[in-house]
C-alpha cells in the first residue's frame, strides 16, 4: 500500500480510493478482535448460543472455530439460519429459557428487545451486547449495568 500526502487526501475521491485498498475497513477488522477477547472468548464449547443480528456470519463462524456446538443465528435478511424479526421470536420456533449465550453485536441501537433477550436466557444466562453508536450504547451508562450482564 502506497503512502498518501495531505494534498490528496483532501479529495473525497482519494479518500474513497485509499479505503477500497482494505477488504474489511481497519477499524471493522479491530472491532472484531476486540469483540473477540471480550465476548466471544469467553463462550464455552457447551453453551447454546443464539446471535441476534447475524449479518455475513462472522461470530458463528468464529464460535464454531472455536468448537462451540450450538450455535443459532437470527436476522431480518437472509442468508440468516432464522428469517425474522426476534420479537416474534415464539413464531419463529425458539423457546423460552433455551440459550446460555446471547449476542446481540450492534442491534439494540436498531431494535428494542432486551425483554426478548431476558425471555430466551436460561436462568443464569448471559447477555453479550454492544451497540456500535456510544451515542446509543445506554448500556455502557453505570445507570443502566453493563453490557456483559447475567440472568
Amino acid at each position: 500500500m502506497r503512502w498518501y500526502d495531505e494534498d490528496e487526501i483532501g479529495d473525497a475521491a482519494k479518500i474513497l480510493e485509499v479505503l477500497k485498498e482494505y477488504e474489511l475497513p481497519i477499524l471493522s477488522s479491530i472491532s472484531r478482535g476486540l469483540k473477540n477477547a471480550y465476548f466471544l472468548n469467553k463462550v464455552t464449547k457447551d453453551d447454546c448460543v443464539l446471535e441476534i443480528g447475524c449479518g455475513d456470519g462472522w461470530v458463528g463462524h468464529y464460535l464454531r472455530e472455536r468448537g462451540v456446538r450450538q450455535v443459532t443465528g437470527i436476522d431480518i435478511c437472509p442468508p440468516a439460519p432464522i428469517v425474522g424479526d426476534i420479537r416474534e421470536w415464539k413464531s419463529l420456533g425458539l423457546s423460552a429459557q433455551s440459550f446460555d449465550v446471547i449476542i446481540a453485536f450492534e442491534v439494540l441501537e436498531h431494535v428494542e428487545c432486551m425483554d426478548e433477550c431476558f425471555a430466551l436466557l436460561k436462568p443464569g444466562g448471559r447477555l453479550m451486547a454492544e451497540a456500535g453508536r456510544e451515542a446509543h450504547d445506554y448500556l455502557s451508562l453505570p445507570t443502566h449495568g453493563l453490557a456483559f450482564g447475567e440472568t
